[in-house]
């Protein structure tokens, strides 16, 4: 989870300099948060989808899970949305203009964290079940391969919008997987 999390920050820190990091982490703060409501959400049903599948009542432990996955994607949407409105505005009101990354970046990085939301309630889901070990493996491959991908993309195209988009690429192996 911490170098999914972390996926874009330590590419954009060792490809773009500290700089770069911060004006990411100013332009991301809003999505870390909407991100952790996500999170607190979906660990809210975990006991439930724990009880009802040590009791094999897969068909309700499915019905929670489907309900689990409508809510997180309610909460993320909404949450993303308010970042796609208003993010700009906080940014530059809080530090400044030139310390937000831009539009285009702002919506990639919505999509990093929909999709990191997603991989991470999948992940809750998969963690009750007991099959850890192959999800910590597609972890550890998609998220050591964006970092490669995004690394080698940045050096050959010196892009945050292509090194963003290579990442997300990259991370669509755990999201299918999952």
């Amino acid at each position: 989870d911490k170098i999914f999390l972390a996926c874009e920050l330590i590419v954009i820190s060792v490809t773009a300099g500290a700089l770069v990091v911060a004006k990411y982490t100013f332009t991301t703060y809003v999505a870390q948060f909407v991100l952790a409501i996500a999170m607190v959400t979906a660990s809210g049903f975990v006991p439930k989808l724990g009880a009802q599948l040590g009791d094999s009542r897969h068909g309700e432990a499915a019905m929670t899970a489907r309900s689990l996955r409508h809510l997180v994607i309610a909460v993320i949407a909404l949450g993303c949305g308010a970042i796609l409105a208003f993010n700009g505005a906080i940014v530059t009101l809080w530090v400044g203009h030139d310390q937000y990354l831009g539009t285009t970046l702002n919506v990639l990085l919505v999509i990093c964290t929909l999709q990191f939301a997603l991989i991470r309630m999948d992940g809750q889901i998969l963690d009750v079940t007991m099959r850890i070990g192959p999800k910590v493996m597609i972890g550890l491959v998609s998220s050591a391969g964006g970092i490669v991908a995004g690394a080698l993309t940045f050096a050959l195209t010196h892009d945050l919008v292509d090194t963003l988009l290579v990442i997300i690429l990259m991370r669509l192996v755990s999201n299918v997987m999952f």
